[in-house]
């Protein structure tokens, strides 16, 4: 009887899942053995057999059925030999002639095939191997928590019994086999924290997955077009990133940075995972952001550094919006193939590197403003929306009119010069952002009581060699790094 439990909870689902019917008495065994062994139960006769329906009398073997067996034994003995099976924890039985489910962690039905392996966590060492593939009545693999290496087999696609199947914890690399997708039954698979690379291949749509987990594989990662998010919705646990999770921050940070609550042309936004839902946006086959199409929408502020982070990025036309400031020098890391911003106050940087980025867009329409010296408030200004002032701990009057000497952290001098900043503790968050000479602004975040040297530029008294020397190798996120021969008497953080 089925109780309620997790695990039974699990072999519910299983069953309403492979939708067999009552009427069929072997259909029916085999679904409950199936369910069982998903789990990750031990299929006894009193467990899954008895309990339900009278064990039939097991005819002769035939001569196809011989072969089968001495093919699934030859496998195991592959598996054995290519994953150090001396050194197992248990290898009980194995390479012996006793019958296969008298071996250590295997199953066998009333026919002698396997139907499920059970060696999580048992020290196996090595490449699985192909013969796994010759399996043909296997409906559990778990071979989680031990120190696999190599790629996934592509002929565990042979594996049309197959219902569930655990990888997890171990050392496998390469990408994801599109052959896999040839077990039409597998339900659940679990292939986190490994070392795998790539994205889901599209013919695994063809699994009817309830639980999936590709989290830990750090260059792994889920297509988001909407014929993926449609397959996810049906999932009921999915563990793993998303491949244009980046963007989807891009956009949130891009819209909050412009108004976004009162563009004129905001539908779907910031609502779903399927950026071709989100007006203006257009996304390629891993649903990153290929076109941003946003004109005339009411967008004001400046233009978000963060948005060179959409390294997919070909076309972007913000043209007549209220944007102002400067372009970020970031985007000339964007291959773009158009970029409009004409009818903005938009300015362009002094530097030689940015003007030619620029001239080498093949569609480019701006607006012609190159962008004046910036003083100390202004530098201020841009600190603070690029290091998502609003959600400091402290900001008391900052981006008011206040002298700058009355924002929190700021020591100005009787002329409104910036000579020291104070933000240490304060959730500051993000990228420090370039001066129009494109040194690094320099943060003071110190618990330290010397003052800073006075030495400035002419563009900006918050611009420190030597500081910008200790944060200069800092371009991604707020993480504090110090240096104490470049910075003896303060931390330079971003």
């Amino acid at each position: 009887m089925i109780g309620n439990n997790p695990v039974s909870n699990t072999i519910a689902a299983i069953l309403r899942r492979l939708r067999l019917r009552a009427g069929g008495v072997t259909r029916r065994r085999v679904a409950v053995r199936r369910a069982c062994a998903i789990a990750g139960l031990t299929l006894a006769t009193t467990a899954c057999g008895d309990g339900i329906l009278e064990a039939p009398t097991s005819p002769p073997l035939s001569q196809a059925a011989m072969l089968l067996q001495t093919a699934e034994r030859a496998a195991l003995v592959a598996l054995y030999n290519a994953t150090g099976g001396p050194d197992w924890t248990y290898d009980d039985n194995w390479l012996s002639d006793k019958p296969l489910d008298e071996w250590y962690g295997i199953t066998a039905d009333e026919f002698g095939h396997v139907i499920a392996i059970d060696l999580g966590d048992n020290h196996l060492a090595g490449s699985l191997p192909k013969e796994l593939g010759d399996l043909a009545d296997l409906v559990s693999l778990q071979l989680q928590d031990n120190e696999l290496t190599g790629s996934i087999p592509a002929e565990l696609g042979n594996l049309g019994s197959l219902g569930a199947l655990w990888l997890h914890n171990n050392k496998l690399t390469g990408g994801l086999p599109e052959e896999l997708s040839g077990a039409r039954d597998l339900i659940a698979l679990w292939i986190a924290n490994n070392e795998l690379q790539g994205v889901v291949p599209g013919s695994w749509r063809r699994f009817e997955l309830l639980f999936f987990d590709i989290s830990g594989n750090d260059d792994l990662c889920m297509p988001g077009t909407w014929r993926f998010v449609e397959w996810w919705q049906e999932m009921l646990t999915f563990g793993g990133s998303w491949c244009h999770a980046g963007d989807i921050d891009v956009l949130t940070r891009l819209h909050q940075a412009t108004d976004g609550e009162n563009w004129t042309d905001s539908e779907g936004w910031l609502g779903g995972l399927d950026l071709e839902t989100w007006s203006g946006v257009t996304a390629d086959s891993l649903g990153r952001v290929r076109r941003l199409q946003l004109p005339d929408n009411g967008l004001s502020g400046r233009l978000p550094e963060e948005v060179a982070e959409l390294a997919n990025l070909a076309r972007l036309d913000i043209r007549g919006n209220n944007l102002s400031g400067v372009l970020p020098k970031a985007l000339m890391d964007l291959a773009l193939e158009e970029f409009r911003y004409a009818d903005t106050e938009l300015c362009v940087p002094d530097d030689p590197a940015f003007r030619r980025w620029l001239n080498s867009i093949d569609n480019h329409q701006g607006t012609g403003i190159a962008c004046p010296d910036l003083n100390d408030r202004q530098i201020l200004e841009l600190l603070y929306e690029s290091l998502a002032g609003d959600n400091w701990f402290n900001n008391d009057n900052w981006l008011t009119d206040a002298p700058l000497d009355d924002w929190y952290g700021v020591d100005a001098d009787d002329e409104g010069n910036v000579e020291r900043l104070q933000l240490y503790a304060n959730l500051l968050v993000g990228k420090l952002p370039p001066d129009s000479e494109g040194s690094l602004i320099c943060v003071i975040l110190s618990w330290a009581t010397t003052t800073t040297s006075r030495a400035r530029s002419r563009r900006s008294s918050l611009t420190s060699p030597s500081c910008a020397t200790c944060i200069s190798m800092a371009p991604a996120s707020a993480a504090c790094h110090r240096r104490s021969a470049d910075c003896p008497n303060s931390s330079c953080c971003i």
